[in-house]
Parts: C-alpha cells; structure tokens; sequence
C-alpha cells in the first residue's frame, strides 16, 4: 500500500501542474499585450509633441514626459531606468 504523505503530495502536485499550465502562459501573454499597449501609447505621445501639435508638450504629466524622454532616446545605446515616484529626476546612462 502506498504511503498515503506521497499520493497527497502527488495529488497536490498534479493539480497544482494542471492549474499553471494555462494561467502561466495567460499571465505571459497578458503582460505582453499591457507592455504593446503601453509602448504603443508613449509613440504616439512621441509622434504628437514631435509633430508640434499646439500646445502638446506642456500639457503632459510629469510621468508621460518621462516617457517621451525615455521614448525620445529608444533606440539607441542609451539606458534610462524607470524609477516611480522620483519627482524630478531623469537619469540617462550610457552605455
């Protein structure tokens, strides 16, 4: 008769294995859509304020401003880290 610790273990495993592997890849590529989405709206925050749309750089928030610059510099061999929450700062380190 089989140890009754290990077909419990088993079991938890088992379900465990079955869960994840639909809620891992959900989880993958739902992040994958939030960051295209993301990416798609600091372009086209980039291509407004570079467009010289009246008035568009200043009515950007200090976080959508970070984003241009950071968008402004994709790219190239240039890395600026996303930091939340430091009120004005802006570090651009090259690489």
């Amino acid at each position: 008769m089989p140890d009754l610790n290990a077909v419990v273990q088993r079991t938890w495993l088992r379900a465990a294995a079955t869960i994840l592997q639909f809620a891992l890849p959900a989880a993958l590529v739902t992040g994958a859509a939030a960051s295209f989405v993301k990416g798609r709206q600091a372009r086209a925050t980039f291509d407004r304020v570079s467009g010289q749309e009246e008035g568009a750089l200043a009515r950007l928030s200090w976080s959508d401003f970070e984003t241009l610059i950071g968008e402004g510099f994709d790219g190239q061999d240039i890395l600026y880290p996303a930091v939340p929450n430091r009120a004005l700062t802006v570090e651009l380190i090259s690489s």
